[in-house]
């Protein structure tokens, strides 16, 4: 009974001292490794645009998990492939981080959060085994001659030997039981969350849908005319061409971008539900854009930002916007004026707050 009371504590003591000296150094196991290398995947996929939750996976999703989700996305096979060549290699978190790259800081945020929560499952499974077999364990059969004074130490340890099974059974138990509401709670507070964002875009939906009405209306008006000359003949008044390309500064509100990063709208006027970026140009052919500094802008942009912003943006993590209210551009992009169109050649960097 002494034996399995130093057990429990060795085993104890040991995971939560691996779990505190976690590093670089730190050598993952099998299954580690394969989960850590289909995070790397996940955000390679977030990061091309196309990326889902990672909540819609098992806990400890691999590769295979993913593949079925992401197969055919534009850049996913040559990331599945990729990875799947280094599934079965091994190694330590240092190695996932260099084969992250500059996704390493959100992948080893993912990893270290796994590991921990790997050793405190490992830490309640060893607890409830341990009790179960501190209950059932034979008792040596006593001497017939054993006094009272004999056998007193004996049912004192077992005593405190059931006593400390029990306690690690129910803070297990416990525990299990705070995960779950834990996660029912989440599961709520994201429908919540989709209901207001679902109603969010359906009234912005009826703005823009009204504004284009107008816009449509005022076409209508501006439709080609008729003229009367005296020989009795009609001449059609055509819409005058496109303006050639204006050589002095001038700034430019541009709609998203379509996914050849092409702006198929450019007005010298703001239009809400139109208008996300601001170009800015000196010779009409160049020029440098950002993201507009509006809040509703922001709004309109964050509901759909793989849609709305990642085609003329990149940063960590843009395509995932829950409970964020305002875009910040790091880094203004540039555009170059072509065949009619603003075209981005270098994308703009943002951030959410």
């Amino acid at each position: 009974m002494n034996r399995l009371l130093i057990t429990i504590v060795t085993l104890t003591t040991t995971l939560a001292a691996w779990a505190q000296n976690y590093n670089d150094s730190t050598l993952l196991t099998t299954q580690q490794w394969k989960h850590a290398v289909a995070i790397v995947a996940q955000y390679n996929a977030i990061n091309d645009g196309y990326g889902q939750n990672a909540q819609m996976f098992p806990a400890e999703y691999t590769l295979d998990d993913l593949n079925p989700t992401y197969q055919g996305k534009k850049t996913w096979d040559n990331i599945y492939n990729q990875m799947k060549t280094q599934e079965n290699k091994g190694g330590t978190v240092a190695d996932v981080k260099a084969l992250a790259g500059n996704l390493a800081g959100l992948v080893e945020k993912d990893l270290k959060a796994y590991i921990e929560t790997s050793v405190t499952a490992a830490q309640q499974d060893t607890a409830v085994i341990d009790t179960n077999t501190a209950q059932v364990v034979e008792q040596p059969v006593a001497p017939v001659q054993q006094d009272e004074q004999q056998r007193m130490p004996f049912n004192m340890t077992s005593l405190i030997a059931t006593v400390v099974g029990l306690i690690a059974l129910i803070v297990a138990i416990l525990s299990r039981m705070s995960l779950s509401r834990f996660r029912k709670e989440t599961e709520a507070n994201i429908e919540t969350t989709n209901r207001n964002m679902q109603q969010l875009a359906d009234d912005l939906n009826a703005k823009i849908e009204a504004l284009r009405q107008q816009v449509q209306q005022r076409s209508y008006s501006a439709k080609p005319s008729q003229q009367q000359f005296g020989n009795g003949q009609r001449q059609t008044t055509t819409a005058p061409p496109q303006q050639p390309v204006n050589r002095e500064p001038q700034t430019l509100y541009l709609s998203k971008p379509d996914e050849n990063g092409v702006f198929m709208r450019a007005n010298k006027q703001f239009e809400l539900g139109n208008s996300i970026f601001v170009l800015n140009t000196d010779d009409g052919t160049h020029g440098s854009f950002s993201v507009i500094d509006n809040r509703d802008v922001h709004q309109f942009a964050l509901m759909m930002p793989t849609e709305n912003l990642t085609y003329a943006c990149t940063g960590n993590g843009i395509q995932m916007s829950s409970g964020m209210t305002r875009i910040i551009t790091d880094r203004d992009g540039e555009a170059v004026f072509e065949n009619g169109h603003w075209h981005v050649t270098i994308k703009a960097i943002i951030h959410y707050e």
